[in-house]
């Protein structure tokens, strides 16, 4: 019984080493065959959508504090947090139809608690003044 138990444990762990080629390959050389299809890029996944978690806070009439935390159970994350900070400042700035927005502090790092180590970040924005509507009789 453990003759064959390490019979099959054998020949599963080789079955993944071996590239399997194809008897016609249509002129192809090994080096141009992949035994495995490579699988198409997926557009790129919308870090906001579940990833981080952001607590918007205003300060005074023309700053906003934007804290953002990721998941405690999400990967990777590099270089998101800048782009979910921004698209905060941007939904600030059109929602109180600003002309802009200036970001006077950003910080980000790690927060290493036990269990598990989480990403944040944090900024401030400074929103530039309402533009102007004019309303012509």
């Amino acid at each position: 019984m453990r003759r064959i138990a390490v019979a099959v444990a054998a020949a599963v762990a080789s079955a993944g080493c071996s590239p399997v080629m194809p008897t016609n390959t249509g002129g192809a050389t090994p080096n141009t065959v992949h035994p495995h299809p490579v699988p198409p890029r997926a557009a790129p996944a919308d870090p906001q959508q579940t990833t981080w978690q952001a607590k918007v806070s205003q300060l005074d009439a023309a700053h906003y504090r934007i804290d953002l935390l990721m998941s405690p159970l999400s990967i990777g994350g590099v270089g998101e947090a800048e782009i979910v900070f921004r698209r905060q400042a941007e939904a600030i700035a059109t929602r109180i139809h600003s002309a802009g927005y200036a970001v006077l502090s950003w910080n980000e790092g790690i927060d290493s608690q036990f269990p598990i180590a989480r990403r944040w970040a944090s900024g401030v924005i400074q929103v530039q003044p309402a533009v102007a509507t004019s309303s012509r009789p």
